[in-house]
């Protein structure tokens, strides 16, 4: 039999016939979120737009402060106030936001100062402390300047990017449009939750687990089938299927058992790139392609479903979207346990952090989809590889699976 492939050289095969979607829509900042930019983005202001304090306090210019420590108080300034000309020899009252008063080069915070009142509407204030040349200003253009990046073309767009796209005053920018995703789940033993359970039975978990997934990373799902293991239907439901979206995930079916039809569907259909991965959970995964969809068949148990949609589904995903596709880089963390057993294919463990370290669920059995939930990301365990208690491995948190930068 011909070696198995490692994770890196399926995704790399996976990736390799992979363009963004090419149409693209004009989106609504505040309807972006997990769409990926299709163009780059510069600032046509300076943010802020003018010196503003960053304190409640008063503002002066220290050069008066050398004469003496009591001024007069000329004006009163407020957020949202346009800008004045502060008085040569006085302090301005001035708020959090507010521009700072041309004549101005510091602010002393309130604590810092004695005035008669806690209105601030007294004559004069007395200053405790000396302030610095630009003390509590924020400085024009200090956050961005005009003509800075704020996102680059093919940025996955999280909160924070839409914040600071709404603070250069951009409200719609051109987007990838969503990519159309459907799932299949295959089997004759499934039935769907809400309905009664009979003996051979068990409810369907993976086509709500893959379409929540699914929708996590920002795409659309068109479509959810659950199908019997008969080769007829299961080719009915990938040709459907195969018009109407960008994406098929499935799960079951793509192992060699004679009830298996979703291999044997996918090669009379389309072709198959690559079938068999050196990894646990997982290994019967299957890449393949219907005219223009991308078929990414999982296996059928929950866990390996779960753990092979974050490695290989996501980063197919986020090329169809037009994001870097690279998997993110993981902590280095150490093991409250051993592995005195090497393992013949690379391991995914469910893990948790713990004082000790990093604890292992005690059932890894990829059935056992409570260790997904237990657990709160996945530790790699090399095969051949024997360890020790406190031995660093490395460890993805899940949430760093659906960012599409490089997590350090």
């Amino acid at each position: 039999m011909p070696a198995l492939q490692s994770v890196e050289q399926a995704i790399e095969k996976l990736l390799a016939s992979v363009e963004p979607v090419p149409e693209c829509e004009t989106t609504a900042i505040d309807k972006a979120l997990a769409r990926v930019s299709a163009q780059s983005y510069q600032s046509t202001i300076n943010i802020p737009p003018e010196d503003n304090s960053a304190m409640d306090g008063f503002a002066l210019h220290t050069d008066t402060l050398k004469l003496t420590t009591t001024l007069p108080i000329s004006v009163r300034i407020v957020a949202g106030q346009s800008r004045i000309t502060l008085k040569q020899g006085t302090a301005a009252r001035i708020f959090t936001g507010a521009p700072i008063p041309v004549g101005a080069n510091a602010v002393v915070v309130q604590e810092q100062c004695e005035f008669s009142d806690s209105s601030g509407d007294s004559n004069t204030v007395k200053i405790s402390q000396i302030p610095l040349p630009g003390e509590n200003i924020r400085a024009e253009g200090q956050d961005l300047k005009i003509g800075d990046c704020i996102v680059k073309q093919g940025t996955l767009l999280e909160p924070q990017h839409i914040g600071l796209l709404a603070a250069a005053g951009i409200a719609q920018i051109t987007t990838r449009r969503p990519i159309r995703a459907g799932v299949i789940s295959s089997g004759d033993e499934l039935v769907e939750p809400g309905s009664t359970i009979e003996s051979g039975q068990i409810y369907n978990s993976n086509a709500p687990m893959l379409e929540a997934l699914i929708r996590k990373a920002g795409c659309e799902v068109v479509c959810v089938k659950h199908i019997p293991d008969d080769e007829t239907a299961t080719e009915a439901a990938f040709t459907e299927l195969a018009s109407r979206c960008d994406l098929i995930v499935s799960s079951g079916g793509v192992s060699a058992g004679d009830e298996d039809h979703v291999k044997h569907a996918i090669a009379k259909l389309g072709e198959i790139d690559f079938h068999k991965v050196a990894l646990k959970p997982g290994k019967p995964l299957m890449k393949g392609k219907i005219g223009t969809a991308h078929v990414l068949g999982l296996p059928g148990n929950p866990t390996s479903s779960f753990v092979t949609f974050l490695l290989f589904a996501l980063p197919l995903l986020r090329a169809l979207q037009g994001a870097p596709t690279k998997l993110p880089q993981p902590y280095f963390e150490p093991i409250a346990f051993a592995i005195d057993k090497p393992r013949k294919r690379r391991e995914y463990l469910r893990v948790r952090r713990s004082a000790d370290g990093l604890v292992a669920h005690p059932n890894q059995s990829s059935g056992v989809l409570s260790s997904v939930v237990w657990g709160e990301g996945l530790a790699l365990i090399e095969r051949d590889l024997l360890l020790q208690k406190n031995d660093l491995v490395p460890y993805y948190p899940y949430p760093v699976f659906f960012n599409s930068l490089p997590f350090k």
